[in-house]
């Protein structure tokens, strides 16, 4: 690729970046002053289209707000079709091109979209790094972004940052609708209600507000475009039928033997090999995640069934089958995704004679969490605390907690205290 044809190409790219838009706030755990400040390259992954690149815009709005020129900022979205026959010999000629239009003599802010799609990167950027003259920030949407080979390339010097879809907060801020103070009872009712239309939208930016259904393009894009063709997958039927199937019984116990004899049963081959492989290209696009059986032996939670969560409602119930209407399965999702963005929780599930839906560590903290829809049913209200109690019991633990409709109290039982909490205002919290 010339010189010239990419001088252009960053300029108009350039401009786009950083036009003004109107862009919330995410509620990420570091500051953004920490990550602009930081010496580290920022590499932030998640799932294609929820809002890596509005959070570098963000990111490059407080630089500039800091008295820097537009010339310092040094932008590149690899995934513009120009970029389709780029190659790591091409980087040479883009590191001039920007010089040519850029600032030669103060730092340079770089922000680098969908790098992943351009083999060799990470040794590019390292080279980068080393001169000490480029504030660096990345983004992909594969999880391979941050394998222990391409850390190795980036000699320890990455600090990995994780993008989720909006949560309740960010959902809520966006609709421009007031959660901070004291909340009143009337407060809580319209919570409760934006809560309900956000359990089935999901919160990829672009599809809150808009009438459109561009979940399932979403979805059909990350398929083909980050899986099928990246892993150059030849079962392309069985791979698509495989991911309908996990995405329709989302929170389901199911193991690699179990799956692949579901697809046996439909005189469709799939080795338990390749269902294990297959789930690892969906996780590594951040579409869906395994949670596995709380065990002290790794090797026992190899072995024992795992579940399944999805990236986001909204999609989840675009694509599946049968569990558009299904809210505990919404619930339970909703709480794992919450859970998720918290940057040092280990997520399991806890089985013995009963279940508990979420053992959570955090360092050497365990939190245990049980996640009901409706719990005006006695039976229900007593399988979840038997679970969960049990749960208490055998972690040695003195409090659980409930994440229901409704239900706001805290009961003691012997030797601990079970809290039952609605999930808007767990969400909230």
């Amino acid at each position: 690729m010339s010189i010239d044809t990419l001088k252009q190409l960053l300029i108009d790219q350039r401009k786009n970046f950083l036009a003004k838009n109107n862009l919330i706030k995410r509620d990420l755990a570091e500051k953004n002053s920490d990550l602009i400040g930081s010496k580290q390259i920022i590499v932030v992954t998640g799932v294609r289209r929820a809002g890596k690149s509005s959070l570098l815009k963000l990111l490059a709005g407080e630089i500039l707000a800091k008295g820097v020129s537009a010339e310092q900022i040094f932008y590149v979205n690899f995934d513009d079709e120009f970029f389709v026959n780029f190659d790591k010999n091409d980087f040479n000629n883009l590191l001039k091109a920007y010089w040519e239009i850029g600032e030669t003599k103060k730092k340079v802010y770089c922000f680098f979209d969908e790098i992943q799609n351009v083999k060799y990167w990470e040794k590019w950027v390292n080279k980068l790094q080393e001169t000490g003259k480029f504030k660096i920030f990345v983004t992909g949407s594969n999880a391979t972004l941050l394998s222990r080979e391409i850390a190795t390339s980036l000699t320890g010097r990455n600090y990995p940052l994780e993008i989720f879809p909006f949560s309740f907060k960010e959902y809520l801020r966006y609709r421009k609708i007031d959660y901070s103070g004291h909340l009143t009872s009337d407060d809580g009712v319209v919570l409760k209600k934006e809560l309900d239309k956000y359990l089935l939208s999901g919160g990829f930016p672009e599809s809150v507000n808009s009438q459109l259904n561009i979940l399932d393009e979403y979805y059909k894009n990350i398929i083909y475009k980050d899986i099928v063709a990246r892993y150059k997958i030849k079962e392309i039927d069985n791979f698509r039928e495989l991911a309908f199937y996990l995405f329709s019984n989302l929170t389901s116990p199911m193991t690699f033997r179990g799956l692949a004899t579901i697809f046996l049963e439909k005189k469709n081959e799939l080795s338990s090999m390749t269902v294990k492989k297959f789930i690892t290209y969906l996780e590594n696009s951040y579409l869906l995640f395994q949670v596995k059986k709380f065990e002290p032996a790794i090797k026992k939670q190899l072995v024992n069934p795992f579940k399944i969560y999805g990236v986001d409602n909204g999609m989840a119930g675009v694509v599946s089958f049968s569990i558009s209407d299904n809210f505990g399965v919404f619930y339970e999702n909703l709480v794992y995704l919450e859970l998720r963005r918290k940057k040092n929780n280990q997520i399991f599930y806890f089985k013995d004679k009963f279940e508990t839906d979420f053992v959570v560590k955090n360092k050497k903290e365990l939190s245990l969490l049980q996640v009901s829809y409706d719990l005006s049913n006695t039976k229900t209200l007593e399988r979840e605390n038997r679970g969960l109690k049990e749960a208490m019991n055998c972690l040695k633990q003195k409090e659980g907690l409930i994440i229901n409709n409704y239900l706001d109290k805290t009961e003691k039982i012997d030797g601990g205290v079970i809290r039952y909490i609605p999930l808007w205002r767990w969400l909230l919290q």
